[in-house]
């Protein structure tokens, strides 16, 4: 599971595999002036490769990310950590709705399942 918190200014990230007690907190982008998100290149090329590649060797069966989305495509080691741990488990990913090249090559894997959801619920 994952949750993004906006938090003074910055996008904190706690990720965990589905079956384990390990979870991370990692900030992976900030917001810049004009309220953008953009990334931390050190944190995402460090802690966030560190923390998938944790994942790919894990006994768990399942990996879920949420999301995967413009900041990951500014990191080819992360992008490149991400395609090797599809290559090892079975992932459920939300995927960014949107043209970047490596959401797009996500979604159009010959192994993807896509499902779109439009719209939202509000409980």
């Amino acid at each position: 599971m994952k949750e993004n918190i906006r938090n003074n200014n910055f996008l904190i990230s706690i990720a965990s595999a589905m079956t384990t007690a390990a979870d991370i907190e990692i900030i992976i982008g900030k917001f810049n002036p004009e309220s953008r998100m953009s990334p931390i290149l050190d944190t995402l090329n460090g802690l966030g490769v560190e923390f998938i590649e944790s994942l790919k060797v894990s006994s768990d069966k399942w990996v879920t990310i949420d999301e995967i989305g413009y900041l990951e495509e500014s990191s080819d080691l992360y992008k490149n950590a991400i395609r090797e741990l599809l290559k090892a488990k079975r992932v459920i990913a939300v995927i960014r709705k949107d043209s970047y090249p490596f959401l797009q090559e996500l979604v159009n894997r010959d192994d993807a399942m896509v499902i779109n959801i439009k719209g939202y619920i509000v409980s």
